[in-house]
């Protein structure tokens, strides 16, 4: 008969001591795991919240693609003709028209000199004006 030894792994009762030790570990390790979550969660929505950026840019440009054009704030020359009554707007940058349209009334009247934060009196058109020094503004009434 041969005697040789050897290790074979078998079930073993714990003894409170290694219960105890266990629970510790097991405490430990949960905690740790609620941690670590925690933070994938924060990494998460951190790089959530920059894929979300980096889409909303990629919309606003392919946007733009697809348009052929982008508003931008361009520096432009308001014209004033007093003889034809019109107000042009130029782009400085390329000297295209960008606008044209007739002037209001008050525009008009800054041609003829008066302020432009004058006092008005509003007389209704079928009625004598009175003789308050003011500037007139005839109105219509229904």
């Amino acid at each position: 008969m041969k005697k040789q030894k050897v290790t074979k792994i078998l079930e073993c009762q714990l003894t409170d001591a290694e219960r105890i030790g266990h629970g510790t570990d097991m405490s430990t390790l949960t905690l740790e795991i609620n941690e670590l979550e925690e933070q994938k969660k924060s990494v998460m929505a951190d790089y959530k919240a920059r894929i979300d950026g980096k889409g909303a840019d990629a919309r606003r440009i392919a946007q733009i693609l697809k348009q052929g054009y982008e508003l931008r704030e361009v520096d432009c020359e308001e014209l004033r003709d007093y003889e034809t009554r019109t107000v042009t707007v130029v782009r400085l940058d390329t000297g295209e028209m960008v606008s044209s349209r007739g002037m209001t009334i008050e525009e008009m009247q800054e041609a003829m000199g008066f302020a432009q934060d004058a006092e008005y009196e509003e007389v209704d058109r079928d009625q004598p004006a009175p003789d308050t020094g003011k500037i007139i503004r005839l109105v219509e009434h229904d």
